[in-house]
């Protein structure tokens, strides 16, 4: 099976920004992601369990402000 993959850009070269100077990667999401392969460290989960993890680093970051 064959897919067409899409790079959006300027979002799409963040990831080889990070890699290229340096940075660690964290991939989290469901499998298959084009950038699977610059990764550091895979977080494999759903788009519920990420909306949560958003939720608590808003909340984080609003309570330090």
């Amino acid at each position: 099976m064959n897919r067409a993959v899409a790079l959006v850009c300027p979002a799409g070269v963040f990831p080889h920004q990070v890699k290229t100077s340096g940075g660690a990667l964290i991939e989290m999401g469901p499998p298959g992601a084009e950038l699977s392969g610059l990764r550091d460290i895979t977080v494999r989960t759903t788009a519920v369990a990420l909306h949560r993890l958003a939720e608590a680093v808003v909340d984080r970051l609003s309570f330090a402000a």
